[in-house]
Order: structure tokens, then sequence, then C-alpha cells
């Protein structure tokens, strides 16, 4: 099987949603990164790709965003965002208006009420920077030029996905049951509108039913790019929410939450 996911009748072909788009090759030194889907290894603008039935985000390049998303304008639109806003931000941080302070602290006047953007060393934390914008410290930078970067990602945020979120419930059966060799049953039935207790995440739930259960398509897909040792510890962590969420459940139905029923038993 090729290791791209184009050949992955596991991997949805079309259904995603172009999260966010960022600079793979931010400083200019040559970095590119591979798209997931077809393989080029030439991608600097990348394209992260959610989809509400796929385990994990995929990291694409434009074209292969078109086609996931079956849309030829708004992958584009957002690419084209993106570079303008890192052209901006290199013009920003080699300016001529950022002027040293009678103390060497770095700054630099803003405009409209902003005031002025401080970028000093942090008095506290040897050899970390802060930067004084708004009347607010925020600290923990490695270095003046980090600090300066994060302070354009104050002023001038990268731009999010301005399509609607999804609007299509993940639909679940009406009953559930696993069990496991190590002696964990989990039963839930569910009414048609699903009331869901305060921490239980369904999604989670439906991934962690493909790892505990180990057989469907996610299981499968995890199953081609992660080792033995990967998977079990996945499925570990899955088996310990499941059992955290049994209880959760269970508490529920004790409240008197009509239409649902949870347990959890133990072998000896």
């Amino acid at each position: 099987m090729s290791e791209y996911l184009w050949d992955n009748s596991h991997v949805p072909h079309k259904g995603w949603h172009d999260e966010e788009v960022y600079d793979a090759n931010p400083d200019n030194d040559g970095t590119y990164h591979t798209c997931e889907m077809c393989g080029n290894t030439l991608v600097r603008w990348v394209h992260v790709m959610r989809h509400e039935q796929y385990w994990k985000d995929l990291e694409v390049g434009c074209v292969c965003a078109e086609k996931m998303e079956d849309d030829y304008e708004r992958p584009k639109d957002l690419e084209q965002r993106v570079q303008n806003r890192s052209k901006r931000k290199v013009t920003w941080l080699t300016s001529e208006k950022w002027r040293r302070s009678a103390k060497g602290n770095l700054c630099r006047r803003l405009g409209g009420e902003r005031g002025m953007l401080i970028i000093m060393p942090d008095q506290f934390n040897d050899g970390k920077w802060v930067v004084v914008l708004d009347s607010k410290f925020h600290t923990g930078y490695a270095t003046e030029d980090a600090a300066k970067c994060a302070a354009y990602d104050m002023i001038d945020p990268p731009p999010k996905r301005t399509t609607k979120e999804l609007q299509t419930p993940v639909k679940k059966p009406a009953e559930e049951s696993v069990k496991e060799g190590i002696g964990v049953e989990f039963t839930r039935e569910q009414p048609e509108e699903l009331s869901v207790p305060e921490g239980v995440d369904l999604q989670q739930e439906l991934v962690d039913n493909a790892l505990i259960e180990c057989d469907n398509a996610v299981f499968h897909t995890l199953e081609t790019t992660l080792s033995d040792t990967q998977l079990n510890t996945m499925r570990a962590e899955a088996i310990d929410r499941r059992i955290a969420n049994c209880w959760i459940w269970q508490r529920k139905e004790h409240e008197k939450a009509k239409g649902y029923k949870a347990s959890c038993d133990f072998a000896g």
C-alpha cells in the first residue's frame, strides 16, 4: 500500500474542512513540509484539514486541500491571506520605526490608542524576554527576536477559517457494548436526543471504540501508521477513558436522568 493517503481506502477523500494555513518556512531556511495526501515534498503553505469522521487532522498542500474540501476558491483565498500576512510581518520586523530607549529596551510606537510597545529583558527570569503591550506583560520568550515575532502575532493574529462549523452531529448506534479480556463491560442505551454528561466527549468515544474493538476503518488506518507499541499505549489510554466515562454515565443514572443505562464490571 502507498504511504500517501490518496491511495488509502480507509481515509475519506471528500468532506474535509480547511481549518488554517501556516508557513512551514518562516525563516526562509529551506524548510518545507511533505503533503500527507500526495507526497509533494515542497509545500511551504501548509493547510490543516479536519474531518469529523477521521481520527486526526492532515497537513497538505493547496491543491490537495481544494480536492478534499471540494472547494476551489476558499483554500486559495485563505493561503493568499496568510502569504500577505507573512509579507507584512517581515516588513514590520525590519522596520526603521524600532528605537532603543535610554535603558536599552526595544520600543516602537503603535498607532491609535495602543501607545508604546516595549520589548525588554525579564528582570525575574535570566535569559528571558518580556513583551509589554496594552499595559500587559507577556513573558517567557527566549530571545529578543522571538519576543518581536510574538508581539506581531498579538497585533496581527493569523487568519482563521471563515466557513461555518459543521452542523451534522455525529450519529451513534442505539446501543453499544464493548467487552475485552480485562473484564470491562460498558453498555449504554441512548435516546434520540442525547443529553451528554459533563466530562464525556462523544467524538473521543468513537475513536476509543475503534481502538478497543479493533474492527473499523479508524483502527485499520492507525495500524498502517503506528507501531504495535504505540497502538497498545493508545488502546490502554482508551480503556482508561472508557472506565472513567462508565462512572460518569452511572452517576447520571443515579441522578435519575431518563433514558440512560451504564455499567462497569471488573473481573477479579
